[in-house]
């Protein structure tokens, strides 16, 4: 629970993320089957839809630092969604999981008890028909409080952003969507781009240690 502060900042704390590897966890909300949707509802099930078993605080407790996390509307609230499409009516068929806002309280209950970790939550796949990035946004801000949130530096890139720098706070960030503020910062999955973070993600579908370091190694010219 408590490796960043233990390992990392008493001798690294000068390094930056892209110094370090950590654990992530994807579609980290889908630890429950809240509701299934989509075209063909009535095919799915927790078999073809979970990606996890516990939940958030358990997957923080374990070291989980990267959370990816898809948001739809279910019951007028908002849910961790996991489909074929980006809007779940589009979709053949997906899950809601676990409920936004008991998530995000959980992270901030986190952060405030271990004052020297760094957790980075990314949101992607967005359905305007159900919650655009914008409103989406507002939300995550208001249910964790900007005293916690990484604020980013004007001009200065992630990478020259010391890890001592960002312990105790959460970093959002938005697949290709720039919040109105510095605690909002804009993603992509790319080898090279000038947004604040860039994920290169690999499925490796496989569940031999050499293959899947093979695929994930980083191209000439990744960064």
């Amino acid at each position: 629970a408590t490796w960043m502060g233990d390992l990392l900042l008493p001798t690294k704390g000068d390094y930056t993320l892209k110094d370090i590897v950590i654990p992530g966890a994807h579609d980290a909300g889908m630890y429950v089957l809240t509701a299934a949707g989509g075209q063909q509802q009535g095919t799915i099930n927790e078999c073809n839809t979970l990606t996890q078993v516990t939940n958030i605080s358990d997957q923080l407790n374990a070291g989980i630092r990267m959370f990816d996390l898809r948001v739809g509307i279910f019951n007028r609230e908002m849910y961790i969604k996991h489909c074929a499409s980006d809007c779940m009516e589009d979709a053949i068929g997906g899950g809601y999981g676990g409920r936004l806002r008991d998530m995000l309280f959980e992270i901030k209950d986190f952060i405030r008890q271990n004052n020297k970790e760094i957790v980075l939550l990314t949101f992607s796949h967005f359905c305007e028909k159900e919650i655009g990035p914008e409103s989406l946004a507002d939300s995550i801000v208001r249910y964790l409080g900007k005293d916690i949130l990484f604020e980013r530096k004007e001009d200065t890139p992630l990478n020259k952003i010391p890890l001592k720098e960002m312990a105790g706070k959460v970093i959002l960030s938005f697949e290709n969507y720039d919040g109105k503020n510095r605690c909002m910062s804009s993603g992509t999955i790319a080898y090279a781009s000038g947004v604040f973070i860039i994920f290169r993600i690999m499925y490796a579908v496989t569940n031999d240690p050499k293959r899947l370091w093979q695929r994930e190694e980083f191209s000439p010219g990744a960064r």
